[in-house]
């Protein structure tokens, strides 16, 4: 929609020529070509009739591109003032956009403050689950719009993570210590009831240890 304020004053542009008689013209230099069989004593004029031919092209083509540069010659005016006003607005755009990003900086860093807080609470508060560990502030934990709760309840989904990863994590390793347990001792029982000397490092392979593979095995 145009602003009012421009004042905006157009009219459309206007082209007027003779198109029929530019039609009858091309049509009457090319009519007599038309299915024409060139023969070999021909060539030499029939290339001297290619020449003219796009000549005559050439010279009605560059009528139009002259005339598009002259039609458009105002609209690239116009462009060019309308860039200089809207420039006027971007630069103090910019120059006020500084200004609010500086303070929204200094906000994001408080809050960083806030959510570090936030972590060193949370991890105290379970400090005999976990021992404490890195959680990293999330951008989006800085912004306005999050809020503290949400925030808390993020950091504490975290270390719950955290506190089911070890306890996982000790169960495997509980598991693997209790079948290596087992495995030494039917190696021994074996040996003790067949007269052996097996050796326990022998089955002690990945494939023996694996908690996929079953004891009896």
């Amino acid at each position: 929609m145009e602003d009012s304020r421009m004042k905006l004053q157009t009219s459309l542009p206007a082209v007027s020529f003779d198109y029929a008689g530019l039609v009858a013209w091309a049509q009457g230099m090319t009519s007599k070509y038309k299915g024409l069989v060139v023969t070999e004593d021909q060539v030499s004029e029939i290339r001297e009739c290619m020449s003219a031919l796009n000549k005559a092209k050439i010279s009605v083509d560059n009528s139009r591109k002259e005339t598009v540069k002259k039609l458009s010659a105002p609209l690239e005016e116009f462009k060019g003032q309308i860039k200089k006003v809207t420039a006027i607005f971007d630069e103090t755009y910019k120059f006020l956009s500084d200004q609010v990003q500086h303070f929204t900086e200094q906000e994001r860093e408080k809050k960083r403050d806030i959510v570090q807080g936030i972590i060193v609470e949370e991890l105290a508060a379970r400090q005999g689950e976990v021992q404490s560990f890195a959680i990293p502030i999330q951008d989006k934990w800085l912004n306005k719009t999050t809020s503290l709760k949400s925030i808390r309840e993020a950091v504490q989904g975290i270390i719950d993570q955290r506190i089911e990863s070890l306890r996982l994590q000790q169960q495997a390793e509980q598991a693997r210590a209790e079948r290596a347990s087992a495995i030494e001792q039917a190696v021994k029982a074996t040996n003790a009831e067949y007269h052996l000397e097996l050796s326990v490092a022998q089955f002690m392979t990945q494939w023996h240890t694996s908690l996929s593979t079953p004891l009896d095995d």
